[in-house]
């Protein structure tokens, strides 16, 4: 399929796999640490029975500021907020032949997973179409978690998946308390 240049496919940046990191790196004539600390974050899988899995990708940017700082991992929110690929540079990919994997293998005219039934059954299929999993089993091997504050333990990782359950049960009541949604939002980190 070729590229129709819309831009669409940057609208949520892809997460790299670990030969991505060092093609990029190769790319810009930067080490890899000084790519992870100019233009990627990183971002996570969160997993009961094993706490976050760590992976890399693309900072996002709105209004050309990154919301989270490259470097950084983000927060858990951040797949819910809007914005591009620090490497979208109008509707053009700047590192087009050396993108990660996800943007690599994106096709725009791919079915979407619907938004509609069981939460955890559409998080679930999310999951097994992405190949996610997968691409962060990838990264164990580089221990990511060397970057990240100690505190982003399996015990908070488990207990975030408790206030997310919270916040989707909310939403599934026919009249949410709005105040309860805020209450358990500002408790995610």
């Amino acid at each position: 399929m070729s590229c129709k240049m819309c831009g669409s496919c940057c609208s949520e940046p892809g997460w790299l796999v670990p030969a991505d990191w060092d093609k990029i790196a190769r790319r810009l004539c930067l080490s890899k640490e000084e790519v992870l600390k100019k233009y990627l974050v990183i971002d996570f899988l969160a997993d009961s029975r094993e706490g976050y899995l760590f992976v890399l990708a693309p900072a996002k940017v709105r209004e050309g500021t990154p919301i989270c700082p490259p470097g950084e991992k983000v927060p858990w929110t951040y797949a819910h907020e809007k914005g591009t690929c620090i490497f979208l540079e109008g509707s053009l990919c700047s590192i087009h032949p050396d993108k990660p994997l996800e943007c690599l293998t994106y096709e725009c005219s791919e079915e979407k997973v619907p938004l509609s039934g069981d939460p955890k059954e559409y998080a679930e299929k999310v999951l097994e179409v992405s190949k996610r999993r997968e691409i962060a089993e990838l990264w164990k091997p580089y221990d990511l978690r060397r970057y990240v504050s100690d505190k982003f333990d399996i015990a908070h990782c488990r207990r975030n998946l408790e206030i997310e359950e919270q916040l989707l049960a909310e939403f599934q009541d026919d009249f949410p308390d709005a105040s309860k949604i805020s209450q358990l939002e500002r408790e995610l980190e």
